[in-house]
């Protein structure tokens, strides 16, 4: 029987042992796996000056590269994804859009969003996701440029932060959202499991949680209601498939007040926002939609309200943004 080789790969002049390549890349996965980014990026460099071309390795490296904020290095490789691997596009154009936020350049990233809607080509199951990036780019954009100048105190105490005015508490907040909420996880932790803040306050720093992909166990009290979360396993409160399912059953019963349905939609949203990451536990999603159906023609045409629960959950949270409306 002929014996087989494997083919010779070179370094320059240097001869490679075989299997010297398919070792490094495992070794590359192997670390990109546990999450130990910066030896995952080593990895792949080296993978790559042996095979350059090696596209497959293309995606997991910019990730890799993302995650230890070298952002220009990771865009570079994401432009040769998306030139080259089309079954994959929006995946690779989320990710660009990611770090063209990360890198400031708004105006560049609200028309390339405003474009894919315009022309139709986001698929439905990423319409969410495209929608919470053209909002927080819109935020960074038009509300806190002036936060550059004024870099946030990675030490900030809870102590300090609970003092603030509102409108500053969420200023903060946006600063270290822009900054990388991963220098400021004490603070986020405090201010989530703290039940004297406003709840709109725990709902954002809940998510900046979720975005560095915090996976421990934390305690979220709003409204009296206390829930166990892990933060990177929460969908995003724009991801609430419970409360579409409720705005369906309100439109279809207020079918012929399109003014009561709108205002019941709103009320939903706002609850979503507000008592995220609670949702309606203990009710089916008829008896909320019916709640809601009731609330509305209370407010409308104070039809009377029977007293229970759910009502009473409902009206707290429609108090509490009222107060954070005014």
């Amino acid at each position: 029987m002929r014996k087989t080789y494997r083919p010779i790969r070179r370094k320059g002049n240097v001869v490679l042992f075989p299997g010297t390549y398919e070792r490094i890349v495992t070794e590359a996965f192997e670390a990109f796996e546990r999450k130990e980014y910066a030896q995952a990026v080593e990895r792949f460099e080296a993978a790559l000056a042996i095979e350059r071309e090696a596209i497959d390795l293309y995606g997991p490296f910019a990730y890799a590269l993302y995650e230890c904020k070298q952002y220009d290095r990771s865009k570079t490789y994401v432009e040769q994804l998306l030139e080259r691997d089309p079954d994959h596009y929006f995946e690779w154009m989320e990710l660009y859009i990611t770090l063209s936020i990360q890198l400031k350049q708004y105006d560049y990233v609200e028309t390339a969003i405003d474009g894919l809607f315009e022309e139709g080509l986001i698929p439905e199951h990423l319409t969410k996701k495209f929608i919470y990036l053209r909002q927080l780019n819109d935020r960074l954009l038009h509300t806190y440029d002036f936060l550059e100048e004024d870099p946030v105190e990675s030490a900030l105490s809870f102590e300090t932060f609970e003092q603030l005015p509102l409108d500053e508490q969420l200023e903060t907040l946006a600063q270290i959202e822009n900054e990388g909420p991963e220098h400021a996880l004490p603070l986020l932790l405090s201010i989530v499991q703290s039940s004297s803040l406003s709840p709109l306050i725990q709902t954002h720093s809940l998510v900046l949680l979720k975005e560095v992909g915090f996976d421990e166990r934390v305690r979220v009290m709003k409204y009296g209601v206390e829930k166990v979360v892990v933060p990177s396993e929460l969908p995003y409160p724009t991801d609430h498939l419970v409360s579409e399912e409720v705005k369906r059953i309100v439109r279809k019963q207020l079918e012929k007040s399109p003014t009561e349905a709108a205002v019941a939609e709103r009320l939903i949203d706002q609850y979503v926002l507000f008592a995220y990451p609670l949702e309606w536990d203990g009710f089916s999603i008829e008896e909320v939609a019916h709640a809601y159906i009731a609330y509305v023609r209370h407010l409308y045409h104070d039809v009377p309200l029977d007293r229970n629960e759910l009502i009473e959950q409902l009206e707290r949270v429609d108090r509490s943004a009222e107060r954070f409306n005014r």
